[in-house]
């Protein structure tokens, strides 16, 4: 994903060189900081975004009528926390750095920087920003790698995801019993999808479960970034994907899982669908199918980019 961050200045502290880095991702600001001198990431500013809207009021005329106009316009702003490297030999701190850049800021006629909160970084150099970990040293600074990672929901974020899997079976199975659905959001500090919204599946020893990177039919979506099915009626087990019998419902015979991407293609989780007919009458092998829920799939992915919930 080429491009995310680009040098935006440089300035000295010192004898020390500070370039910085900045970027957008999923509604975040971005703006991390690299000690040339001691080639170490110092720490990252990230502002988060919070949804405000404010209120026009005007008037005018045309073709001799008089229009008066009273409309409403969301504008977007956040609070800016830091992240310091801990683990850096660097003696530069946050309170130093900051009157620089707001010194540049004001340069450009750019608000400055009122950092609301500051977070210490661990030795790996990776840090944890809205829905995204963001690794960060020497050798990707200007292209870091982004790997989703979402922690508690909000009520009403669960509330909204908690809509999709009833949705999703109601339409396609007409409600069938046979049929459960659930999404998995991914938590990169532990590498693993949680399950966060269910249907059908309230009572069943898989309710609720957490699956490690890679494993299962829905790791496996979420890991190749494309659709993954399996028939369990034609000798393939669980276990053939890391996972115990015991530890799934022993009535399912089939399964479809489809990641749910971001705009960067990154993955973000999995909606999975799984039955206990067989392959042929569940057409988890659909074409059709299978493409209306990568569309449903790919929607799911702008509206968790975009509100980082």
């Amino acid at each position: 994903m080429p491009g995310i961050f680009r040098k935006l200045f440089d300035f000295l502290i010192g004898k020390s060189k500070i370039d910085a880095y900045g970027g957008e991702k999923g509604g975040f600001s971005y703006l991390i900081l690299y000690d040339t001198t001691t080639n170490e990431v110092l720490g990252n500013y990230v502002t988060a975004p919070q949804k405000m809207t404010k209120k026009y009021g005007g008037s005018g005329s045309g073709y001799g009528v008089n229009i008066g106009a009273n409309y409403q316009s969301d504008v977007e702003k956040g609070q800016t926390f830091v992240i310091e490297n801990k683990s850096k030999t660097s003696t530069i701190t946050t309170d130093q750095v900051t009157p620089k850049i707001n010194e540049y800021y004001r340069s450009m006629n750019k608000p400055e920087i009122k950092p609301t909160e500051t977070h210490q970084l661990a030795a790996d150099k990776s840090f944890i920003a809205g829905q995204y970990q963001v690794p960060v040293a020497p050798n990707n600074i200007e292209d870091p790698t982004l790997g989703s990672h979402f922690g508690k929901l909000s009520q009403g974020s669960e509330n909204g995801l908690n809509m999709i899997p009833e949705f999703v079976v109601s339409s396609f199975w007409g409600d069938s019993k046979n049929y459960r659905s659930c999404i998995f959001l991914h938590n990169a500090i532990d590498k693993e999808l949680n399950m966060y919204a269910t249907y059908h599946m309230t009572g069943h020893v898989d309710y609720m479960m957490s699956l490690k990177d890679g494993t299962g039919t829905s790791g496996l979506a979420y890991k190749n970034k494309r659709p993954s099915m399996a028939d369990f009626g034609s000798g393939f087990t669980h276990e053939d994907r890391g996972i115990k019998s015991s530890d799934v419902w022993n009535e399912m015979q089939s399964m479809l899982a489809v990641p749910i991407l971001d705009s960067d293609e990154v993955a973000l989780g999995v909606l999975s669908v799984d039955s206990s007919d067989g392959l042929a009458t569940s057409k988890f092998n659909n074409k059709d199918l299978n493409v209306c829920l990568q569309i449903l799939c790919r929607s799911l992915g702008r509206i968790l980019e975009g509100y980082g919930i």
